[in-house]
């Protein structure tokens, strides 16, 4: 019989946290995404350019997760960087409070793509064109891959990237990639400086813990039932709020509530 070997890295304590969270919920993939606003002239083959940099300048954009039988945890394992072109939807014939329902329905779809940990490509691009100068990149991606402060980074290495290409320039490789900081976790949780907090913890009888509840908790439940008052105001004043909410680029409910504060 025939070996499988896969080679990768191991997973850092808080892809191995995350893993085990999606087991129990095998129904939705954890996935980090955020929306990037375009204004002026878009070059299209610079993007292309700038999210095939992006993807082969860090790894961690083109791992999978891959374990053979009997593995109780994936390793991670770099792929080849080839990513498609953006996906592209054209709003520009639609009002915009029609553009608002498509944007809100497609970045709910990117937040909820299947994703094959095995194979890949987990990371999803797609371009919303608002008007001819303003655009809507959306970027989705497993949470094994990336957090809050990892997207505002992706964020800023986009632009870099998308600048660099238009100039015909190259960014400088990365020093150090996600794996690397993986494995130096591992290590530190491995090694004896931390030796004595783990038996500490493992000697923890901990099976009380589920039943534990905080002291102030309130086991009686009262009905939500918050005073209102009516305020009438002429057609006028209702006209020129909508206009200051407009120009704001917020709600009239935001705008009262602001108002209210």
């Amino acid at each position: 019989m025939q070996e499988e070997i896969i080679e990768g890295v191991r997973l850092s304590p808080q892809q191995k946290h995350l893993w085990s969270l999606q087991q129990t919920d095998r129904n939705e993939s954890y996935r980090a995404c955020c929306a990037i606003l375009l204004e002026g002239h878009l070059r299209r083959e610079a993007l292309n350019a700038a999210l095939q940099d992006i993807i082969g300048r860090f790894e961690v954009l083109r791992t999978v997760f891959q374990r053979l039988p009997g593995m109780r945890m994936p390793i991670q394992v770099v792929t080849q960087s080839d990513v498609s072109p953006p996906d592209e939807y054209d709003l520009r014939d639609l009002e915009p409070s029609e553009q608002k329902i498509v944007i809100d329905k497609l970045f709910n779809e990117a937040r909820h793509i299947p994703i094959d940990f095995e194979q890949g490509p987990l990371v999803y691009f797609s371009l919303i064109l608002i008007a001819d100068d303003r655009h809507l990149l959306v970027v989705s991606l497993p949470s094994l891959c990336a957090d809050t402060v990892a997207l505002q980074i992706l964020l800023r290495e986009i632009s870099a990237a998308y600048e660099a290409s238009v100039r015909g320039e190259q960014l400088p490789p990365v020093l150090i990639q996600y794996a690397d900081l993986s494995e130096w976790q591992n290590e530190l949780f491995e090694g004896d400086d931390t030796k004595a907090g783990r038996d500490y913890w493992l000697k923890q009888d901990t099976s009380a813990w589920s039943n534990l509840a905080l002291r102030s908790k309130r086991q009686t439940q009262t009905d939500f039932d918050p005073a209102a008052c009516v305020v009438k105001m002429d057609t006028s004043l209702f006209l020129d709020l909508k206009a200051l909410a407009v120009r704001n680029e917020t709600s009239l409910q935001t705008l009262l509530t602001t108002c209210w504060q």
